[in-house]
This record gives structure tokens, sequence and C-alpha cells, in this order.
């Protein structure tokens, strides 16, 4: 049995008792970072036998086989991040994918996960929301990001180091222009806030203010206007997508994102094939 298990991301008190029996009864956990998780084990005094190890994008490859080692042997294994849901922004998923593919179980505790406690803080639509984690560190990677996204009719999230707050949301404004924001911070912790203000006046406050310390989570708001896109659009959608992905997975992808039915969006795909 592989188990997901969630770890607080401020508040001590948000473990779950399923998440502590996981901790408790694991044989083998693979941590983020194991000074973190041992920190974690001894603060809420969890008595657990298991060996800790490291796991992350860095060591994956050299990794996966050792976990999977322990799975054949039918030990319990246990993956944390240094705090909150892993897998979300952090590493795992192919950890997951190769215990599935090799049919071991696979289970997570629930419990805290910062998007989505931002997200319910933030006074922003809930219904609908595309999390981006933290934007690239290069212009050009921001800025084909940015504009894939920007017509795309659901509340946006992003992680936000203090260190470019300003220059991210200098970034989102220049190509989305005005949106309703939410910049959320501390998440259950003392000094938690949630500083809600247009794009525009968010900038403004950030270029005043002193620089906030803390981890952020930034809400923005779906665009006010639907935008309408034309046959010609779509076209060109599918164009830029198709010479990366496949034909199914750029159909995918453009039909989210102009909310046209699949199946009209996979009949003019396949016409922009054909032509030479």
């Amino acid at each position: 049995m592989l188990t997901l298990i969630t770890t607080p991301i401020g508040n001590l008190s948000d473990i779950s008792e399923r998440a502590i029996t996981a901790i408790a009864d694991a044989d083998l956990i693979a941590c983020e970072d194991t000074r973190t998780t041992t920190k974690l084990i001894s603060l809420l005094n969890i008595k657990t036998n298991a060996t800790l190890i490291s796991y992350h994008d860095h060591n994956g490859e050299v990794m996966r086989p050792r976990i999977m080692s322990a799975l054949e042997k039918g030990l319990k294994v246990g993956l944390v991040s240094d705090a909150g849901t892993p897998l979300i922004s952090d590493p795992g998923f192919k950890l997951v994918r190769e215990a599935r593919q090799r049919n071991f179980s696979v289970t997570a505790t629930a419990g805290a996960c910062a998007p989505v406690l931002a997200l319910i803080l933030s006074g922003l639509p809930t219904d609908r929301f595309l999390f981006h984690g933290f934007l690239p560190d290069k212009q050009k990677s921001v800025t084909k990001l940015l504009e894939e996204c920007r017509h795309i009719s659901v509340t946006s999230l992003f992680f936000v180091s203090p260190s470019q707050l300003s220059a991210n949301l200098q970034q989102i404004f220049d190509i989305w222009g005005e949106r309703d924001a939410a910049l959320v911070r501390e998440i259950t912790k003392l000094h938690e806030e949630v500083i809600s203000l247009p794009l525009s006046e968010m900038i403004s406050h950030f270029k005043e203010a002193p620089r906030p310390k803390g981890e952020f989570v930034l809400v923005i708001a779906p665009p006010k206007v639907q935008v309408e896109y034309s046959d010609d659009d779509i076209a060109e959608l599918l164009r830029e997508r198709m010479t990366d992905l496949s034909v199914k997975d750029a159909v995918a992808e453009v039909a989210s994102l102009t909310a046209k039915p699949r199946k009209a969006v996979y009949q003019m795909a396949l016409a922009l094939t054909k032509t030479p």
C-alpha cells in the first residue's frame, strides 16, 4: 500500500487522525525533505519506526525502484511533501503512476491544500478554477503561458514568492488586463490575511508597501466578458497546439479553452490535417 499523506501547511491542528495513523504505521516514508518531516513527526509526538528517505524531482529516477521494491515486499509506504497535499506543485505523480501500473494499492489522506483554501477564502468564483503553480522563470515562457490562458473563463490560481510578487502581478496585468484578484497570505497561520483588490490597485499597493513576508497564493477572477471565438480563431489555436500535441490532446485543450463542443473542434482539426 502506498499512502499519500497530507500534512499541515501551517497550523499543526490540521493534521488528521488518519494521517497520524498512516505515519505511525508506515514502514517507509518518502519525504520531500527528511529534515522537515522529522521535525513534524517530533512536533506532533508521533511514534513511528518508519525509515525516512528523500524523494524529490532530482532523485526520483533513482529512488522509485527502491520504493517499488518496498511495495513488492508488502511494506507500507507513505509519501509526504514538506507541507500540504502531496503532488500539488510537488513531486510524486510519477511514483503514483508507476505504483498503479504495477497494480499496487494507492490511497490518500485528506487534509490541507493551499490552493483550495485560498480559493474558498478569496471571495472569487469557485465553480471552475485552474491552478498554475509558480509562473516560469523565463519571461518568454511566462508570456506563452499567460497568452494561452488569458481567455479561459475560470478562476486562476498561482503560487507566488515574496521576491517575485510585484513582477508576477505586473506580468499578469500586462497580458490579462484588469481583473479582480485576491492575495491570500500565510494560510492557517497566525498572520493569515486576504488582500482583495483589482490587479491594478494591487500592483500600486505593493509598490508602496514594504515587501510582504510569508507564503502566498494569488487568485485571479475570470474575465468579466466572455470571449467569442470565430472558426478562424479556433483553427489558429488548433494549428498552434498541434505543433506540440497530438490531435486528440490539441482538440481537448482547444475545446476547453473556447467552450466549444469537442466534436465540432475535432472535425475542424481533421480538416486541418488534410489541408496541404
